[in-house]
């Protein structure tokens, strides 16, 4: 048996902002009653934690690369600030800024670009076109870059069936910067493809996917973090429905194999790609594995112990782990994640994995901190893994307790280091282990 845990996010740690930001109410009691706009934020900043946007009255927490939900706005001038908590618990404001103007009819987009340190936020409005306006067939689209490793970029929106060396680039971007409104055909069948300017080097490539007939849409570009990011960018889709990325065609995936069994060596096999005598306790090094559907297979002393098929990303690192299965003698059970390779400011993260049958809590304690001072950073989880979670940077006691009990099943001390990933592992035998990603 295999669990796939799908999708990838971050989970923040609770945290207290001080309401609202500037002395704008955020609307006038005369123009509320009729007419609205529209905003959007997107984080595209490569070392961002979790952010709060306070926009007026309202706030919402954007992680990299997301976008927010597009919301409603009563026309107006609005204050706006974003920020986040340190370790030691002062907000820290990454950007603020007064008077935004919504406009009636008219999507206003704010481009979270450059980094934490040095912010580069950018607005950009689009009017709403009236339904009865709009072209059937076409579609407007919009892009806008913030990759640190690639200043200039070419972007081809093209038949998925066209050949690109045949094509010319419907926009040249430099980071730091967005375009303005570009009318294209729809379809189901279309392709974006982004090369480094003047060049034939693909860094990114959708595959086909549709181009919604009759619609605004941005795409923006955004740093890499997958296992050949150097030569890559990520493309953040605003009418995506996880509001993210895409999957990037031109990047195969990787995969590792832990074996946190009680058997002293297993051989896994994942499509073509083998992980041989591998020791217990211990994680491999990631390999290249062909994305899509991919058949796994568990042996112990040369019997399969376990068979399932899982499917790999494109650009993704992931983990497959196996355990014991307590139903089977001589089985194993396992469990693949997603895995994160992104520093991110002011915090480091860890996912869990739980190679057990209980049902648990994970709390994350600090200096002084017991139980009843926090919440679980990891709540009712059976035998399963995490998405990736933010913690702050400081030394941290990890305690696993059953989900219905305060009492300690198995914990360790960590110091999680700025910028860095874990995954915390709870073997067949309740002991608690932690490697550095």
């Amino acid at each position: 048996m295999l669990r796939w845990i799908a999708g990838v996010g971050t989970l923040f740690l609770v945290t207290i902002f001080l309401a609202g930001c500037g002395s704008d109410s955020g609307f006038s009691e005369e123009e509320f009653r009729s007419e609205e706009g529209t905003v959007q934020f997107v984080n595209m900043m490569p070392d961002s934690p979790q952010v709060r946007m306070f926009h007026g009255l309202s706030q919402d927490d954007i992680a990299f690369p997301f976008t927010s939900p597009i919301e409603v706005r009563f026309v107006d001038r609005y204050d706006w600030e974003i920020a986040y908590v340190n370790t030691e618990g002062d907000r820290v404001i990454v950007a603020e800024g007064e008077n935004q103007q919504i406009s009636a009819n008219t999507l206003s987009t704010f481009l979270f670009m450059g980094s934490t340190a040095q912010p580069n936020i950018q607005v950009f409005d689009t009017p709403e076109v009236p339904s009865a306006d709009r072209v059937e067939g076409q579609a407007d689209v919009w892009f806008a870059s913030n990759s640190t490793l690639h200043d200039m970029v070419d972007i081809y929106l093209i038949d998925a069936d066209a050949n690109i060396a045949d094509e010319v680039p419907l926009v040249t971007i430099t980071s730091g910067n967005f375009t303005q409104l570009n009318t294209v055909p729809s379809g189901t069948s279309r392709r974006l493809w982004v090369t480094v300017a003047g060049t034939d080097q693909v860094i990114f490539d959708s595959g086909a996917f549709e181009v919604v007939d009759q619609r605004q849409e941005l795409f923006a570009v955004v740093d890499d973090f997958g296992p050949d990011a150097s030569n890559h960018v990520d493309v953040i889709r605003s009418l995506a429905a996880s509001r993210s990325i895409m999957q990037d065609f031109s990047q195969a995936p990787t995969v590792r194999i832990g074996n946190f069994s009680t058997f002293d060596r297993i051989d896994v096999q994942v499509g073509e790609t083998a992980f041989s005598s591998i020791p217990e306790d211990s994680l491999t090094a990631y390999k290249e594995a062909a994305a899509g559907t991919a058949a796994v297979s568990v042996e112990v002393d040369g019997n399969v112990s376990e068979s399932a098929d899982v499917s790999l990303f494109r650009g993704r690192f992931h983990s497959i782990v196996s355990f014991d299965d307590p139903t089977i003698a001589g089985g194993t059970s396992s469990i693949i994640v997603l895995d994160e390779q992104r520093p991110i400011t002011a915090r480091a993260t860890f996912k869990f994995i739980n190679g057990t049958d209980q049902t648990i809590d994970v709390y994350g304690l600090r200096d002084g901190q017991d139980t009843d001072d926090v919440p679980p950073l990891v709540q009712d989880v059976g035998f399963a893994g995490t998405n990736v979670i933010e913690v702050f940077t400081d030394n941290l006691r990890f305690l696993v307790t059953p989900a219905d009990s305060a009492e300690a099943i198995a914990s360790l001390d960590q110091n999680m280091m700025p910028g860095e990933n874990y995954t915390l592992i709870l073997d067949s035998e309740s002991q608690l282990r932690i490697q550095a990603d």
